[in-house]
C-alpha cells in the first residue's frame, strides 16, 4: 500500500468513527451543504485544494476584510467564489473515492500558506506555519541526531516540578527520547492553573484551537473558549493517552534544591502528602511551575484584621454560600472581570473595587458551544482542523501590528498607529454604548493607556454586570480594611460578609516557592 493510500484509508476510518461520535442524525447532502456554508470559507478553499489540486480554487482572489469600525481583519472571498467553494466541498465529501493528501513536504505547505494569505511569505513564517499545521501529528517532536539514542541516556533522569500543560508536553517529549523522568506537583492532580483556579465560570480567553497542542488538535472540543472543566477533561485525555499518571506524585512539594558541582547532579528534597521527606538526585530539574501559580495578595493595611469570610480566587471556597450576601470584589483584571457576571446575580450586593480600568473586548459566542456543523467539519473533513488552527495563529500574528509605533501617524496627532487608534475608538464606543444607562461610570471605565500595552480582557458580560442595581463600582481606592469591611479613600466604611481577592498572580516569581541554589 502506498503512503497516500494508507493515509486515505486511515482518514476514512477516522472519519467514520468521528462522524458517529459527533453526529447521531443522518448526514445527507443538505446537511453537508449547510455545514460547509458555515465554514471559514478561506480555510475550506485551501483544504479542498490540498486534497484535489483544483486550479480553480487556487486562482480565487483572497483579501483581508474587516467589519466597519473594527480594525480586526479576516481573509475573505467573493460571494460567487463562496458558492463555488461550497459546491466543490459537497462534491468532494460525497465522493466515496475522494483523495486525501496529508503527507506534505515543506515546499507544498508553503504553497498552501501563500495561497491562504494571498501573498508571498517569509522563510521563517513558512517554517513556523509548517510546524503549526503539523499534518503528521507532531512536527515539533524532539529527536536524537540521526535517530540514535546515546547510551548515556540510560542513566539520565529529569525531575519535572509542576504538572500543568508545560509539564505534560515536557513529559511527552522525554518519553519520546527515552529519558527517564519524574513529576512532582503540590496540587492534587494534573492541570496546573486549571486545577488551581476553580472560581465560577473560569475559562480560557484565547481560543482552545490555539490553546491545545498541535499533536492533539483533533480533540472534540465542545466550546471554542473552553471552561476549566473541559480543559481538565483534555488534560485527563492527554495524561491517559500518554500514560503519564504513574510518573507523577501529587500533594508533594520541593523543600530544597541545590546543584552539586562535584557530581554534576541536583540534590533535591521533596515532602510527600504524609510529610515524609525523600531525597532525589536528578541530572536536570525542569521547573514547570508556571506564571499563574502564585497568588498575589493585595498589600492593604488591616487585611489581617478582617473577621468575615475572605479568599483569593485561586482558593475558592465552594462550601461557602455567597447567595444573598454582601460581597466585595477587589480586582478587575481577567479573573475579576470574568467571575463578576456569574456572582452578581446571586448576591444581595457586590462592590467592585477597581484600581485601574482595563480595555475589555467583545468576542462573538465567547460562552456559546461550538455549533454542530462546525464540530462535524472539524471531525470529518481531513486537514480542516489543521487549517482552522492556522487561521487563528495567523490572526494572532497579524494582530502584532497593533503594537507597532508609527512615527508618521503620531506626528499627525495619532497615539500609536492607525489600527491601534481605531481599536481604541471601537472599544471606547463599546463602553459608552454599553454603559449609557449609568453614564457616571463611563469615565472610570476608559483606560488612559493604549490597547494592548497591557493584556486586553475578554468580555464575559462585565459591563452588563455593572449595570445591575445590586452592583457598585468603586474607583477611589482603598484606605484600609477593618474587622467588618473596607474603608475607601472617600472615608466611607462598607461592611461585607465576603471579600473576594482577585488581585492576580506574582508572575515574576515563577520559580516560587522553591529556592534553587547553585
Amino acid at each position: 500500500m502506498t503512503d497516500q493510500a494508507a493515509a486515505k484509508e486511515t482518514a476514512t476510518k477516522e472519519t467514520a468513527t468521528k462522524e458517529t461520535a459527533t453526529k447521531e442524525t443522518p448526514v445527507d447532502e443538505q446537511w453537508i451543504r449547510t455545514a460547509l456554508a458555515k465554514a471559514d470559507m478561506n480555510v475550506l478553499r485551501v483544504v479542498l485544494y490540498q486534497h484535489t489540486a483544483d486550479p480553480e480554487l487556487k486562482a480565487m482572489e483572497v483579501n483581508l476584510r474587516g467589519a466597519p469600525g473594527n480594525p480586526y481583519e479576516i481573509y475573505g472571498v467573493s460571494k460567487e467564489d463562496r458558492e463555488t467553494i461550497v459546491d466543490k466541498g459537497v462534491a468532494y465529501l460525497l465522493n466515496p473515492d475522494r483523495p486525501v493528501k496529508m503527507d506534505l513536504n515543506e515546499a507544498e505547505v508553503r504553497e498552501l500558506i501563500e495561497m491562504f494569505e494571498g501573498k508571498v511569505v517569509s522563510d521563517s513564517a513558512s517554517v513556523a506555519g509548517y510546524e503549526e499545521l503539523a499534518f503528521d501529528g507532531f512536527k515539533r517532536r524532539a529527536q536524537w541526531p540521526n535517530g540514535v539514542r546515546p547510551a548515556a541516556a540510560d542513566d539520565f533522569e529529569v525531575l519535572i516540578v509542576g504538572a500543568g500543560f508545560s509539564a505534560i508536553v515536557a513529559a511527552i517529549q522525554l518519553d519520546s527520547l527515552g529519558i527517564n523522568y519524574r513529576i512532582v506537583e503540590r496540587q492534587a492532580d494534573f492541570g496546573g492553573t486549571w486545577c488551581l483556579n476553580t472560581y465560577p465560570d473560569a475559562r480560557v480567553d484565547i481560543t482552545t484551537f490555539i490553546y491545545n497542542f498541535t499533536f492533539e488538535m483533533n480533540y472534540p472540543w465542545r466550546h471554542a473558549f473552553a471552561p476549566r472543566e473541559e480543559l481538565n477533561e483534555y488534560t485527563a485525555f492527554l495524561v491517559d493517552k500518554y500514560s503519564l499518571r504513574d510518573r507523577a506524585q501529587f500533594a508533594t512539594k520541593v523543600v530544597d534544591a541545590e546543584w552539586q558541582e562535584d557530581t554534576a547532579m541536583w540534590h533535591v528534597v521533596i515532602e510527600g502528602p504524609d510529610g515524609k521527606l525523600e531525597t532525589l538526585n536528578p541530572n536536570v530539574v525542569l521547573s514547570a511551575a508556571g506564571l499563574f501559580s502564585t497568588p498575589k495578595l493585595p498589600d492593604i493595611e488591616g487585611i489581617e484584621r478582617y473577621q468575615g469570610k475572605m479568599f483569593h480566587t485561586t482558593a475558592w471556597d465552594h462550601d461557602y454560600d455567597y447567595g444573598g450576601k454582601r460581597v466585595a470584589l477587589i480586582g478587575t483584571g481577567s479573573t475579576g472581570s470574568q467571575l463578576l457576571p456569574k456572582v452578581a446575580p446571586e448576591v444581595e450586593h457586590i462592590t467592585v473595587y477597581q484600581r485601574t480600568p482595563n480595555w475589555v473586548t467583545p468576542v462573538a459566542s465567547y460562552r456559546s458551544p461550538i455549533i454542530e456543523e462546525r464540530k462535524w467539519l472539524l471531525a470529518n473533513l481531513p486537514a480542516y482542523a489543521n487549517w482552522n488552527r492556522y487561521s487563528f495563529v495567523d490572526a494572532s500574528v497579524r494582530a502584532q501590528c497593533f503594537q507597532d509605533l508609527d512615527h508618521d501617524w503620531r506626528a499627525q496627532g495619532g497615539k500609536i498607529n492607525e489600527k491601534n487608534d481605531q481599536l481604541r475608538a471601537m472599544l471606547t464606543n463599546m463602553v459608552e454604548t454599553k454603559m449609557a444607562p449609568k453614564p457616571e461610570l463611563i469615565p472610570h471605565l476608559i483606560p488612559d493607556f493604549a490597547p494592548l500595552s497591557r493584556r486586553i480582557v475578554v468580555d464575559n458580560g462585565f459591563y452588563d454586570a455593572l449595570l445591575r442595581d445590586n452592583v457598585e463600582l468603586e474607583t477611589q481606592g482603598i484606605s484600609h480594611i477593618t474587622e467588618k469591611g473596607i474603608v475607601g479613600n472617600d472615608g466611607i466604611e462598607r461592611e461585607f460578609d465576603l471579600i473576594i481577592l482577585a488581585a492576580g498572580f506574582e508572575v515574576e516569581r515563577y520559580l516560587y516557592p522553591v529556592a534553587y541554589k547553585g
